[in-house]
Order: C-alpha cells, then sequence, then structure tokens
C-alpha cells in the first residue's frame, strides 16, 4: 500500500536528519562576494551534509538543472558525468569546464585537490535530485537525473538551499 506524503513532512525528516546526523562544515568568515557585494549564502549559516549520500548510487549522469547565477543571464544547461573509484576513495565529475577530481572520506563533503569543499546538501531517496553547494556560497546547484526535474522534488531543493542560508533568488533555471 503507497502512502501518500506531503513534501512538508518528507522535507522535515531530511532536515531533521541533517541537522541531528549530518555531518556540519564551518563556513570561512570572509566568503567571496560577487560583482554586486551580495554573497550567494549567509556565510554564518551552518551548512548541512546529507547522511543518505552512497558515492555508488550518486555516480552516473546529471543535469544541472539551476545554479547559482552571478551574471543575470540564464545560464546554459550543462550535463555532468559522475564517476566513483572505491579502490582509490575518488569522485570525479566530468562538466563542460573539464574533470574535477574529489576525496571522498565517507560523508557527503567532497574534497577537491584545490579549493573549498563540496557539500552535497540533500539527495532524494530515488537518487533522481541533489543539492550541491560550497561553503562559502560561491558555487551552488541543484542536479537531476533529466533535463526537467519534477515540481515537487525541485521546491524541496530550494527549500534545503534556503535552510542553508542561500540567496534562492540568485538560483536559476538553465536552459
Amino acid at each position: 500500500m503507497k502512502r501518500n506524503v506531503g513534501i512538508a513532512s518528507v522535507l522535515r525528516r531530511y532536515l531533521v536528519g541533517a541537522l541531528a546526523v549530518g555531518v556540519l562544515t564551518g563556513c570561512e568568515p570572509n566568503a567571496p562576494t560577487s560583482g554586486s557585494g551580495v554573497t550567494a549564502r549567509d556565510p554564518s549559516a551552518n551548512i548541512g551534509a546529507t547522511t543518505r549520500f552512497d558515492p555508488l548510487r550518486f555516480s552516473g549522469n546529471w543535469h544541472v538543472v539551476a545554479r547559482l547565477n552571478e551574471t543575470g543571464k540564464i545560464p546554459a544547461r550543462e550535463a555532468l558525468a559522475v564517476s566513483y573509484d572505491p579502490m582509490t576513495f575518488r569522485m570525479v565529475m566530468l562538466g563542460a569546464d573539464g574533470p574535477k577530481t574529489y576525496a571522498y572520506s565517507g560523508s557527503a563533503v567532497l574534497h577537491p585537490e584545490k579549493g573549498e569543499p563540496l557539500v552535497v546538501m540533500w539527495v532524494d531517496e530515488g537518487f533522481r535530485t541533489a543539492v550541491l553547494g560550497t561553503p562559502s556560497g560561491k558555487v551552488g546547484y541543484v542536479l537531476d537525473r533529466k533535463p526537467k526535474p519534477s515540481p515537487d522534488r525541485y521546491i524541496a531543493a530550494t527549500k534545503i538551499l534556503t535552510f542553508y542560508g542561500w540567496d534562492i533568488s540568485r538560483l536559476q533555471r538553465t536552459k
């Protein structure tokens, strides 16, 4: 028998799990600012990593369906291929700007060879939609396995971003 669970109760469960058990990372005290002088997220807000993260299930093809937009122009849609090597504990994300390698240490906080970590703040139970970003707010994405995510999962993604201090007015859907 299938239960009809409202988005609010599902979101509440994810947020409680992220806060109660999630890995909390520190925020940079001097987060970068955009040309407008407004940061993409409140650097004093905590940022949490999902406890549901599984690098093998996260592997595969994703679409960047929304991203932090610094330019004011609607960003182009980008495909992203993610792979995980369990022998080296490395994840590789291949996008338009080339491959980026991250160390996986058992949590959804992925550490690049250089720069700040990439935090997987949320992924739905089916690993169809995910929210990623950096503590500074310089990078923020909503990913989906399809070019157009389901409306309920996209709404949940924006609520996660809001909860973690992001200015979602600067997060734009890709075309």
